[in-house]
């Protein structure tokens, strides 16, 4: 079984929970709660940025931790909102540059970009958010269809690291549904 086989597998469960938790605390069909998605986001982003840069690194990809959490804080800011961080309930701890500790956090965070477009679309369609700004959906559109590719072509080649890749898969997924009921 490959390891994305696995990972959906495995992490199916925590997927669905922090889905369900995000729809239910902080829906972007609203205002409030699209205010909510961006500060949970941030507060991910914040707390993963040097993993993400590194497993972007990793892949061979260009770094935007930076660039997403700008986003993150212009579009807060057009929400009328100042983001206060909110304290992980999760250890903060530096992971070490294992490949399955990177293939996981980039089968979350560059998997996520696919669900954006789904959210972008549902924002500007609905009259109450489709005027806000969008800068942080907008860009995790942008290169997907290079981003996604090669994180699955690295777990297949990194098959041996599958309990890493896995462990922190599951861990990022906890910490989205902590994340939104917290904000």
């Amino acid at each position: 079984m490959s390891v994305r086989e696995q990972l959906r597998i495995q992490t199916g469960a925590l997927h669905r929970l922090a889905e369900k938790v995000t729809s239910q605390n902080a829906s972007v069909d609203t205002l409030k709660g699209y205010c909510k998605f961006l500060r949970a986001m941030k507060s991910l982003y914040t707390e993963h940025a040097k993993n993400l840069d590194k497993s972007s690194e990793f892949l061979e990809l260009p770094k935007r931790s930076t660039e997403i959490i700008d986003e993150l804080d212009k579009d807060i800011a057009s929400c009328g909102l100042t983001l206060t961080e909110i304290p992980s309930s999760f250890s903060k701890e530096l992971m070490k540059s294992e490949k399955g500790l990177l293939l996981g956090t980039a089968y979350v965070f560059e998997g996520s970009a696919l669900g954006s477009i789904v959210l972008l679309k549902k924002l500007k369609d609905n009259k109450e958010t489709k005027n806000l700004r969008h800068g942080y959906l907008t860009l995790m559109n942008q290169g997907i269809k290079l981003r996604w590719p090669r994180t699955i072509k690295a777990l297949n080649k990194f098959e041996k690291q599958s309990n890493g890749i896995i462990e922190q898969s599951k861990k990022i997924f906890s910490q989205v549904a902590d994340k939104m009921v917290l904000q």
